[in-house]
């Protein structure tokens, strides 16, 4: 049997390897919404290959969408996250032209990304697929001009 001292060594040691595990993690970006851009308000965030992106948050009951007016052909990213207490989804749909496009589901505090370019001029409903949802409030429309 190990004496007390030793065992207060190993458990110091324990805290000693979690801490700088820790301390790893955050400092190579595992502490933050999946490396996102930030932007002064009223700027708009681009990705790689001159995407914007577009910040969504779901919740209980609603859509919160940084910017809903885009351009044809635009290519648009959506970061979307779960700041809600229930599993939700996103879906951006137009009926008129056959487009339809969603994330998996995502549960409480899950984020996704989706890339979306939209093809032609239009109102593009947006909403919760998840049943009951959409009829609860979480829906909103996106405007895509020429």
């Amino acid at each position: 049997m190990a004496s007390v001292s030793t065992r207060y060594a190993l458990v110091g040691l324990l805290i000693a390897v979690i801490a700088i595990v820790a301390i790893a993690y955050l400092y190579l970006g595992g502490g933050g919404y999946g490396g996102q851009e930030t932007t002064s308000p009223g700027e708009e965030a681009t990705g790689a290959g001159g995407s914007t992106v577009v910040k969504v948050e779901l919740y209980e009951w609603g859509i919160k969408i940084d910017k809903t007016v885009f351009k044809a052909g635009e290519k648009v990213v959506f970061e979307v996250v779960n700041k809600g207490s229930y599993t939700h989804a996103f879906e951006i749909e137009n009926d008129e032209i056959g487009f339809e496009v969603e994330t998996e589901n995502l549960a409480p505090g899950e984020s996704t990304r989706l890339e979306v370019v939209f093809p032609q001029t239009g109102e593009y409903e947006v909403y919760c697929p998840i049943g009951g949802h959409r009829d609860r409030g979480m829906e909103a429309l996106i405007t895509v001009s020429g």
